[in-house]
Parts: C-alpha cells; structure tokens; sequence
C-alpha cells in the first residue's frame, strides 16, 4: 500500500469520528505561543516547567484546601497586633470614655485571619447549628494588641431556641468561681451553670450554651468539656 492509500485508510478508519476545530486549534497556538521563549533556548524547559509548575500549583492547593476544611489556618499567629483592614469599624452615638473600639468582620475567615491570636472553632455542636457568626471585634486598649472577639452559632431548626456563643480574648481574665473540671492532662477549667471558662495558651475562653430543651447540670457539663476539647 502507498503513502497515499495509508493516509486514505486511516482517515476511514482510526480519524472517522475525529474533528480539528476551532477550540482545538487556539488552544495549540495558545501552548506553542506560551512555549516559544523556551523553546527557542533549550527544548526540554518548556515541559519541565510546566511539569513543576503544575506540582506546585497542586500541593499548595491541596494544603489550602485541607487547612480550610480541618480549620487548622483559623487564625493569624504572624500578626502581632489587629489587621483592621478589612473590618468596618462599629459606629458608636455616644462614645464614652474608656469604651473599646468595635468592629465588623464581613466573614469569619477575615474575623480569626485579623486577630493577633490564634482560634480553632468547634465543628460538632450538641444541635444541627447554622454557621458560627462574628458578634463583633473590640480592641480593648486601642493598640490592637489586647482583643476580645465574640462568636455565636444558632439552631437549623427555627422552632428551636439553641445557641452557642464564644468569647475569646488575650487580656488575662479570671476564672469565675464556678466548678473547677478537668478539660484535658493540662487544661483545667470553671463550670458554672451554663457557662464554661478555661485558659489554653495565654488566650481565653467563655463557652455558652443557651437552649430552651431540659438539660441537666452534669449533661451541661459534658456538652461544654466537649466542645471545648474541639477548640484545644
């Protein structure tokens, strides 16, 4: 067979169903266009950049990914003080002395990225619960390094009255003189009625857990060490 009857063979046969358009077309100019200054110096860079390019490109993805869905980037332990750049500071009618500055976060991630402290916030609340909110950010000293940020995250259910509010900051605070319970080997905290405070790495914590449902004192205990065995 010659040259000519192979080509009309295969063009029957192998190449029946295949059709060269347009896309196809710009997409290889596009690879040959991006590929030219590398190609004209040293022919093997193209792909092995590429390659690398590509691996990069994967592993930072995957790390981004795994951080957000595990919550192990909440937080920002390089600031040292609030990055107030992207909250909308809270409008006060009357500011009286010695009241703290306030600010909105337009989403949690923004709110514990701005905080000069690092915050690991519960997955498993003892409801099906909305997603956690920010109340507000106050800069306690007007430095931006003392900050107390509150958190609260509310029942799916509407006919449900249940919420769990956070509030956590790095000014030294005291326990109150509630119960005191073992969280974990290291970490001791106060229980009081439904209230749960402990201290974990200079920074400090208030659970509160509301709920119209009956719920016993030792059950509340329970509900409260475990969420905050989460956050540690």
């Amino acid at each position: 067979m010659n040259l000519e009857n192979l080509k009309l063979s295969m063009k029957r046969t192998v190449f029946k169903n295949f059709h060269f358009n347009e896309q196809m077309k710009n997409g290889v100019k596009d690879k040959v266009r991006s590929s030219e200054p590398f190609l004209k110096k040293k022919p093997f860079l193209g792909p092995l950049l590429s390659a690398a390019f590509v691996a990069i490109f994967f592993i930072g993805t995957t790390n981004f990914v795994i951080s957000n869905l595990t919550g192990s980037n909440n937080g920002s332990p390089t600031n040292t003080v609030l990055d107030t750049s992207l909250l909308k500071i809270i409008e006060q009618e009357e500011q009286l002395t010695g009241m703290p500055d306030e600010y909105n976060a337009p989403s949690v991630e923004i709110a514990l990225q701005a905080i000069p402290f690092k915050v690991k916030l519960p997955q498993e609340l003892p409801f099906e619960n909305n997603p956690f909110t920010v109340d507000y950010i106050q800069d306690l000293n007007g430095d931006g390094e003392v900050i107390k940020i509150a958190f609260q995250a509310t029942s799916k259910n509407p006919k449900e009255f249940q919420i769990l509010s956070l509030q956590v900051t790095n000014r030294k605070s005291e326990l109150h003189n509630g119960e005191e319970i073992i969280i974990n080997d290291n970490i001791a905290g106060s229980f009081g009625d439904s209230q749960l405070i402990f201290e974990h790495s200079g920074v400090y914590y208030l659970l509160d857990y509301i709920t119209d449902k009956p719920v016993s004192p030792e059950q509340m205990k329970e509900i409260l060490i475990e969420t905050a065995r989460q956050m540690i």
